[in-house]
């Protein structure tokens, strides 16, 4: 692919802007991140199919969790025009909002990414915890 530099420093871009939603618990900002048909899957829950389970999902999980993380991007690779997936970890805390119990996580997450009319989105993303 010719412009695949600028490809992968938009999708890095696509994860600044992921990191800074969870940290200041932006749906607004998760809205624009995925696309119309996305799925989540977030371990121990059942698939969040299609947009709207998507933010339901992301809304859930911010009125619950305060997020205080850093995302490195470990891997792009851009299959097409149009395809591409990431391999990232994620770093920090998570303050729980009913408790204000603050845990240690680090997650490790795998991305598959579709470039829309609007640029690069998340179309399908998977994670786990790390030990």
């Amino acid at each position: 692919m010719a412009d695949s530099t600028a490809a992968e420093q938009a999708i890095r871009d696509l994860f600044r802007r992921y990191e800074k939603c969870l940290n200041t618990s932006s749906l607004d900002e998760v809205n624009d991140l995925y696309t119309t048909k996305s799925i989540c899957l977030f371990p121990g829950s059942q698939p969040h199919i299609g947009h709207s389970a998507v933010l339901k999902a992301y809304e859930k999980l911010f009125g619950e969790v305060d997020h205080k993380v850093a995302i490195a991007v470990e891997e792009v690779e851009i299959a097409s025009a149009e395809w591409g997936y990431a391999r990232t970890t994620c770093v920090g805390s998570c303050v729980f909002k009913n408790s204000g119990n603050e845990v240690r996580d680090q997650a490790q997450g795998l991305w598959v990414l579709r470039h829309t009319g609007s640029g690069w989105k998340i179309w399908r993303y998977s994670f786990s915890h790390q030990e």
